[in-house]
C-alpha cells in the first residue's frame, strides 16, 4: 500500500508547484487620496497633494484656494499616470 503525504498552508491550500495562497495584509486597504494643504492665510495660498496610504506621491505648485489645489492634485495625478502608462 502506497501512502502519499500532502501538505497544506494555514488557509487550506495544498502545497504544489504553482499553488497560490493569498497573503492578507493591512496594506490591502491602501487608497489614493487627494488633499488640499494650506500654506498661508494672508495671502491665502494652498497646494495639492496626492497620497497613497500615508506616502505623498505628488505635491503641486501653489493655488489660490482649497478647491483649486485639489483640482491641481487630480490633474497632476492624471498626467503622471498617463506619462507612465500612455502610448
Amino acid at each position: 500500500m502506497y501512502l502519499e503525504r500532502k501538505r497544506f498552508t494555514g488557509s487550506g491550500v495544498e502545497v504544489l508547484p504553482g499553488a497560490r495562497d493569498r497573503h492578507h495584509s493591512n496594506l490591502e486597504k491602501l487608497t489614493f487620496s487627494f488633499w488640499s494643504v494650506c500654506d498661508s492665510v494672508d495671502p491665502e495660498r494652498w497646494h495639492g497633494e496626492v497620497k497613497f496610504g500615508s506616502a505623498t506621491l505628488l505635491t503641486t505648485g501653489p493655488a489660490a484656494g482649497e478647491t483649486a489645489a485639489g483640482r491641481l492634485a487630480e490633474r497632476a495625478f492624471e498626467a503622471r499616470v498617463a506619462s507612465l502608462f500612455g502610448e
